[in-house]
Formats: C-alpha cells, sequence, structure tokens
C-alpha cells in the first residue's frame, strides 16, 4: 500500500442557517481554501499523530471513545469490513489550517472537514474508491448519533468540495438494523445536493475574534421554533435563500445583496425581540463598516461570534472594507471572487 494524503476544506454557510435544519429547506454552502490534511503511511501498529493535538501519538485505545477521530476511524473500518477488505495498521497525521496558534476552532468546519478526510484517506489508503455523495453518508454515519440536531450540510459541501444548494434527509431510521455499505448504497429520502457555480461574488469573510458556542446558538432557537414568528422565518429563509442562489448564479449581485440583507434582519429580529443573543458588538463593529461601503452583512453558521459575511457590488467596495478592518483588528479569513476561488 502506498503512502496517501488527502485534503478537506474547511467550509461557511452562507444562506439557510438554522432553516436548513427543517425538512425541504435550503442552504447555500462554500467550502474554502484552508482545511485539514491527512497523511497516511504504513506503520506497524495504528497511531495518530496531530498538531491540534500538539503533535502526541496516540493509539486507538486512547483515543476519547465519542470524538470525532474514533468515529470516523471505526465508520471507514466498519465500511471495508462490509467489502471484506482486510484492516491494515497505519501511521495517520493531521494537520490543520482550521484552528488559531492556541489550538482552538476558527469556526470554519472544522470537525467536519476532520471526519471527511480521516474516511476518504483511510479508504483510499486500503486502495477503496468511493464517490462524494457516499463519502457525504459516511460521514453523516460516523457524526449521527452525537449531532442528531445538526443539518450535516458542511459534510456535504466539504465532500464534493463545491459550492452546494443543500437540504437536509429526512432521518433514516435504519441506522441500527442496515450494513453500512447498504445504508450508504440506499437513496435517503428529501436528501439535496446540488453543486452550483457562480463567476462573481465579491465578498469577504471576516473573523469577529470571538468563538461561538454552536450547539448553544442552535439550543437556543430551538426554544422558540412554535412562535409564530419563526414560522413566517422559516418560509422568508426559503424563498430567499433560493432568490440568493438564482442572483449568484445569474450575476445579479444587486439582487444577491438585497437577500443576504433580509436574512440578516431576521435575525436581528430574533435578536432584538426573542432574549436570544446572536449577535455581539464585535459583530455589529463589523456590520456599521461594511454598511458603510455599501456592503450587504450577515453572519456566517449560528451567529454569536465565528465569522460573517460581507457582499459588495466590487471589487472597489470590498478593497475599501477589508483595508478598514484589518486596520481595526479584523481577521480577514477569504477574500470571496468566484466559485472557482472560493
Amino acid at each position: 500500500m502506498n503512502d496517501v494524503s488527502v485534503f478537506a476544506p474547511g467550509k461557511l454557510f452562507l444562506a439557510g442557517e438554522y432553516a436548513v435544519l427543517k425538512r425541504k429547506q435550503p442552504a447555500l454552502i462554500i467550502p474554502l481554501k484552508i482545511g485539514i490534511t491527512v497523511t497516511i503511511k504504513k506503520s506497524h501498529h495504528t497511531h495518530i499523530t496531530s498538531d491540534v493535538l500538539a503533535y502526541k501519538a496516540l493509539d486507538l485505545n486512547q483515543l476519547p471513545r465519542d470524538g470525532y477521530i474514533k468515529k470516523s476511524l471505526d465508520t471507514a473500518m466498519h465500511y471495508l469490513a462490509d467489502w471484506d477488505i482486510p484492516f491494515s495498521p497505519m501511521a495517520i497525521e493531521i494537520t490543520s489550517d482550521l484552528h488559531d496558534e492556541k489550538r482552538q476552532s476558527l469556526g470554519l468546519g472544522s470537525s467536519g472537514a476532520l471526519t471527511i478526510a480521516i474516511i476518504a484517506a483511510v479508504l483510499r489508503f486500503h486502495q477503496k474508491k468511493i464517490c462524494a455523495l457516499k463519502l457525504y453518508k459516511l460521514a453523516v454515519i460516523a457524526q449521527i448519533q452525537h449531532q442528531a440536531y445538526a443539518s450535516f450540510g458542511d459534510l456535504a459541501c466539504i465532500a464534493f468540495n463545491r459550492p452546494v444548494h443543500y437540504e437536509k434527509f429526512y432521518h433514516p431510521r435504519s441506522l441500527e438494523n442496515e450494513t453500512i455499505r447498504a445504508l450508504v448504497a440506499k437513496s435517503w429520502d428529501g436528501l439535496i445536493i446540488h453543486p452550483i457555480g457562480f463567476k462573481r461574488l465579491p465578498g469577504l469573510i471576516i473573523h469577529t475574534n470571538q468563538k461561538a458556542d454552536s450547539h448553544a446558538m442552535v439550543q437556543q432557537m430551538q426554544q422558540i421554533e412554535h412562535n409564530p414568528r419563526y414560522e413566517m422565518f422559516l418560509l422568508d429563509s426559503k424563498v430567499k435563500t433560493l432568490n440568493f442562489i438564482y442572483h449568484l448564479k445569474k450575476g445579479t449581485l444587486d439582487k444577491a445583496k438585497i437577500a443576504v440583507d433580509k436574512l440578516n434582519r431576521w435575525f436581528e429580529t430574533f435578536d432584538a425581540h426573542e432574549n436570544i443573543t446572536l449577535y455581539t458588538k464585535k459583530m455589529r463593529d463589523i456590520h456599521k463598516v461594511v454598511q458603510s461601503v455599501g456592503g450587504a452583512f450577515k453572519f456566517c453558521g449560528a451567529g454569536g461570534g465565528d465569522n460573517v459575511l460581507a457582499l459588495f457590488d466590487g471589487e472597489d467596495q470590498k478593497e475599501r472594507a477589508a483595508q478598514i478592518l484589518k486596520a481595526r483588528g479584523f481577521n480577514i479569513i477569504a477574500c470571496l471572487k468566484g466559485w472557482e476561488d472560493v
């Protein structure tokens, strides 16, 4: 077996956050140039080293039982066993661009990238080919027991390494009754993964210098799901997200900005009237800068920190905003141009 190296990108939700947790709700998710790389070499026994773990070598039995690395390895091993492919010992090295110097996540989908990269690398090392859709499904299986609340849209974007229009599957109830091979081969009701492209996306992804707790934010929003305002939000999110995707593909950025602005207003309404803190002071500071040069703003993901999207009419606006934000100490995670450059 030859050594293998697999890169899995980070991701960002541009539209459809929260709503995508429900059936038939679209989201737009894009991959980034930075991500996680898993390198596998032959070894006498399986062990893992990682810059996130300060390069400490761990054997399989030393990994946290419910951690992403262990779950990803277990899923890949079971899938190989379903194909009667014997598992070979490996030296696994994990390196990440999705963490800061303190090894803290930047909110760019590190758990999804880690899961995808490990599964893909293990299968490639064992010379088992797999398509992007089946890779996505294996990653869902690895995560679903401990993230049943999630949309798993990040896994779709990362597995395909393309911007995707994503809609969540109806929860497969047969997880315990099927082999992984059979479950992956099945069609999953409700699942939509449409890779898309757009030539122009003059935008910035800005880190707020604050870490968000996505799980806690989702739990807060779940508490208001029966509020009539939330039902209106779901209806409007679907329309505005599809509008956003349509206008990005068509290149009508002025209308794409309007869709982004209206989505942002919904979250501002929840923040103001539902006792949910979706916006921090630093997020509002970034918003003021973006507005001052004529851009549209919304957060990416769950809010409460991490990263925000700024969308502009052209490169001049984008550059002015970037200069101001950098001068104020904010980190520009990505300068967007089009899907090829994401």
